[in-house]
């Protein structure tokens, strides 16, 4: 497994990769101050088939469970390591994804804890592009969480978050803000409820704070979320072509999982991706 320990631009893989990283697996946990993350500190060039699994630890800005900061391709790749920043811009893929970043056939299943703040389950902030991609780990901070991002200026599409979203203030089932664009992206009512009244957070009402649900960027109950029925004209608007689904049994429910994993040469891979869309 091991460990990787440094200042700014850390990560287990590189501190800065412009490159292409492709097929890489890492177990190491990270600590790192600003731009850490699970595989890279700063990604821009491209990341696929890849995946994190070690945990992340930062003390400083922008940190992620694949990159700190992203401006580059992230495909076909994920995170299961928890990330736990001391500050603020935290995301299970990444910190950061700026306007040229795009994360696309890609998923997060590792906590997300940020005493700061600027919290998301795939990126902290988003200004690029995220598309055909869930989260399904719970989300926290102080302050300005989503599901899948804290503010979005970019467009996000194609993706739901099932977890939890823990803040005091300023958070949303999929983001806190929004001024670009979200298309067929859902949240998880089911979970985001069971905040109790006089717990710390605030409760999740809506997708985006302050703003109503529509037909494409809405909450739906978990029965309405999993199943062989998660996909329809009256749940999630999605491809049936790229996501799979799987009927429940007993007290377990299934996401949808993305058929890019599900059909995956790799094994452990498979298996990762069928644990990221369990509900137990």
């Amino acid at each position: 497994k091991g460990s990787v320990t440094g200042g700014e631009f850390t990560g287990s893989v590189a501190g800065y990769n412009k490159g292409t990283i492709k097929n890489v697996g890492s177990a190491a946990d990270v600590k790192g101050f600003r731009r850490a993350g699970g595989l890279v500190g700063v990604n821009e060039g491209r990341i696929e088939n890849s995946y994190s699994k070690g945990s992340l630890t930062a003390t400083g800005e922008y940190s992620g469970g694949v990159a700190g900061v992203n401006s580059g391709v992230i495909y076909g790749t994920y995170n299961f390591g928890k990330v736990n920043s001391s500050v603020n811009y935290a995301g299970g893929l990444t910190g950061q994804n700026q306007s040229t970043g795009n994360i696309s056939y890609s998923f997060n299943h590792g906590e997300v804890v940020t005493q700061g703040q600027y919290v998301g389950g795939i990126a902290g902030v988003n200004a690029g592009t995220i598309q055909i991609a869930y989260n399904t780990a719970d989300v926290s901070g102080n302050k300005y969480a989503g599901g899948l991002v804290s503010t979005n200026s970019g467009t996000i599409s194609n993706a739901y978050h099932s977890g939890q979203v823990m803040a005091p203030s300023n958070s949303g089932g999929i983001a806190s803000a929004n001024i670009g664009t979200l298309d067929r992206v859902y949240y998880n009512t089911s979970e985001t409820d069971r905040i109790l009244p006089d717990a710390p957070y605030l409760r999740i009402t809506s997708a985006v704070y302050g703003m109503s649900d529509s037909d494409t960027v809405k909450g739906l109950t978990l029965d309405q979320i999993t199943g062989l029925e998660a996909i329809g004209p009256d749940t999630m608007d999605f491809d049936i072509s790229i996501w799979a689904l799987k009927e429940g049994y007993d007290f377990i429910s299934y996401f949808p999982e993305l058929i890019y994993f599900r059909n995956h040469e790799t094994g452990t891979i498979r298996d990762d991706s069928l644990i990221s869309v369990t509900d137990k």
